[in-house]
């Protein structure tokens, strides 16, 4: 990222309706027990997950193991000099590890329900003409583990 190059850009997804979703798939079944994701930085243009559910494959139908819901807040104000203004506050968390019992799989899905614009956490923020970015999905990286041998996680 850094490197301020295309090669070292973020993945970023331009689906325009949500739920969308992202599917790794592993060269065979593996036991997976936890998952880190790493979002775009809320405090630039690109943007977080505010509701997303982190499944796995079970024998051909996917089922949640994890579930996040950030709480977002986000107040507008209309006045006429100004025309609007607005505040929009959640939590700016970016990276998400996501521990559970260990799962044999062969898949994992991010099924994400809500991202953010950017830095604002809601549609209005954008509509107000606040800094924003595009609502998509974006992810730095994405981390798959299994147990951790002799411990049952």
């Amino acid at each position: 990222y850094w490197a301020q190059n295309p090669a070292a850009q973020e993945w970023m997804d331009d689906t325009k309706q949500f739920p969308a979703w992202v599917e790794l798939t592993l060269p065979k079944p593996a036991p997976v027990s936890r998952v880190v994701v790493f979002c775009g930085t809320p405090w630039q243009w690109r943007g977080t997950f505010v509701d997303f559910e982190l499944q796995v494959d079970k024998g051909g139908q996917w089922a949640t193991v994890e579930r996040v819901k950030e709480p977002v807040r986000t107040f507008g104000v209309y006045s006429p000099p100004t025309r609007t203004t607005v505040d929009s506050f959640f939590a700016d968390r970016w990276i998400f590890n996501l521990a559970f019992a260990p799962v044999t799989t062969q898949k994992v899905r991010l099924l994400v329900h809500e991202a953010t614009w950017g830095q604002g956490a809601t549609a209005i923020v954008p509509e107000a003409g606040g800094q924003t970015g595009p609502h998509q999905i974006t992810l730095r990286e994405v981390e798959v583990y299994g147990p951790v041998p002799g411990t049952g996680r």
